[in-house]
């Protein structure tokens, strides 16, 4: 989720995540069928944005990467639950009295929000914004809320009393205190309108990473698939594995991305909607490949929240292409992932297709 950092902190995350970017390393060669591979790192939506396009030349390729980065910096802009003079933080601080103005843009992201909250009756929740803020995770000054100011922000959590007018534009909270964050869904639309955004400047080729997402496109220009490690969550091993990528987004959530120490505890980042504390998952992440990245967005936090047997349910039941690493050492493939993830942890255990393996 998108939290206020110090600048210190953007600067180390910055500076470590150029070489081993949060949840996946990745391996690109330099010049490609006659293009030139043009890389750039910029520090929007409170994470990294690494970007690698391949074009006619350094100069057209520097032009696009800038590009991209303004866009993203304009969603920020308006999605952002803590940026003043965001269309979101503007619905919070109007809670209560009155509807705001959004762009088509913002209605269309919060439209699918709350679907996907429908979809996963409740599990995923934007308007959990009271007690992210309450939280803070990844704050200097973290410190563990106590019980009922828990309860209390809890009871402001509920995804439907958010009211959209798309025939007005404007969306309203009708109690104070309530507010929205976009942060399990956010930076996957993100992808969705940078790949827009490549398309539309003749971009073929691309692969680029932000925080826990992935957005591949074309493959490498020598016709290889680009080669995506998810990290080893558990610190035994730099990777669990690769997973071959040509098209498409991943999405990774997991509770050792972000989080905050106390009294020797560690409290992640994504919270249950159902109790107001850190999930209690058993999985050390979940990842979803797919083709839109605002689904895959949601649909990896999701799952990392119902935990390792209720998210085998759900990817069989729905299709998905997904990757759970369980902390009890097993890495269970879901969909597409079958057959694009190779295992190279000696400490985990591959499974297919579910408990069976079939």
């Amino acid at each position: 989720m998108w939290q206020r950092q110090s600048r210190r902190i953007q600067w180390v995350l910055l500076a470590a995540l150029g070489v081993v970017l949060v949840g996946v390393t990745l391996w690109l060669a330099g010049r490609d069928a006659g293009l030139t591979a043009v890389r750039s790192t910029h520090f929007v939506m409170d994470t990294v944005l690494e970007q690698t396009v391949y074009t006619a030349g350094e100069a057209s390729g520097e032009a696009v990467t800038s590009e991209a980065a303004r866009v993203v910096t304009e969603m920020e802009n308006r999605l952002s639950a803590y940026r003043e003079g965001s269309e979101i933080l503007a619905i919070t601080e109007a809670a209560g009295d009155h509807p705001v103005a959004v762009s088509d843009e913002t209605m269309a992201l919060l439209e699918r929000a709350v679907e996907a909250g429908d979809r996963t009756g409740g599990l995923f929740d934007i308007t959990l914004y009271p007690l992210t803020t309450l939280w803070d995770i990844g704050g200097e000054d973290f410190h563990p809320p106590e019980a009922d100011a828990i309860a209390g922000r809890l009871e402001k959590v509920d995804y439907r009393t958010l009211q959209l007018d798309p025939e007005a534009g404007t969306a309203y909270l009708p109690e104070a205190g309530q507010g929205i964050d976009l942060g399990g869904i956010g930076k996957g639309a993100a992808l969705d309108r940078l790949q827009a955004f490549y398309r539309a400047s003749g971009v073929e080729h691309a692969i680029v990473s932000m925080g826990g997402n992935i957005l591949a496109m074309g493959g490498r220009p020598d016709g290889d698939s680009f080669r995506v490690a998810l990290r080893d969550p558990s610190g035994q091993d730099a990777s669990v594995g690769t997973l071959r990528m040509r098209e498409g987004i991943l999405s990774t959530s997991g509770g050792y991305e972000r989080y905050s120490e106390w009294d020797g505890e560690r409290y992640h980042h994504i919270l249950d909607p159902r109790t107001g504390y850190p999930a209690e998952s058993d999985l050390w992440s979940a990842s979803v490949l797919g083709e839109n990245g605002a689904d895959c967005d949601w649909q990896s936090t999701w799952l990392f929240v119902l935990g390792q047997e209720e998210a085998r349910r759900q990817a069989e039941a729905l299709g998905l292409s997904a990757i759970l690493i369980g902390k009890d050492g097993r890495v269970e493939l879901f969909g597409d992932a079958v057959q694009l993830f190779t295992l190279q942890s000696e400490h985990f255990v591959l499974q297919t297709g579910g408990p069976t393996g079939a």
